[in-house]
């Protein structure tokens, strides 16, 4: 009695898909008005705005939303490795533009660097954490 040894398994742990514009145009929405528009409105605000988002948005909320974003994304849509790299991109971009955090070039680009691992991480750990759950059809 000989077991077969070259089983395939029926579906895979975390589902992936190709990437569409079509599919992908709402969440690159989203994300362009979480990490420009918002800020945009809160660095017109003054220094109260920009303590708020400098101490709120880019150490707490970002991450957060990044991971929400790709969440959804990869439980509607399913995984794959462009959709998180573009959310990530474009969080790190509103670092440059919106978040005075040092005047020092050397400590910037420090930051800068970090919060681009950080939003990288977020958004593939979101997107295959959703993939994951779509497989289980959870909710």
């Amino acid at each position: 009695m000989k077991k077969n040894l070259n089983k395939q398994p029926s579906e895979k742990l975390i589902i992936t898909t190709a990437f569409t514009a079509e599919k992908a145009k709402g969440y690159i929405f989203i994300s362009i008005l979480m990490f420009h528009v918002l800020p945009c409105i809160l660095a017109l605000c003054g220094d109260a705005g920009h303590q708020i988002l400098t101490n709120l948005m880019m150490f707490y909320l970002n991450p957060v939303i990044v991971f929400g974003i790709m969440f959804v994304y990869g439980l509607r849509v399913g995984f794959n490795a462009k959709m998180p790299l573009i959310a990530d991109l474009l969080a790190s971009v509103s670092i440059i533009m919106y978040y005075r955090l040092s005047a020092d070039l050397g400590t910037y680009t420090a930051s800068l660097l970090l919060g681009l691992c950080v939003f990288g991480v977020m958004a593939y750990a979101g997107a295959v954490i959703g993939a994951f759950v779509k497989h289980f059809n959870i909710i």
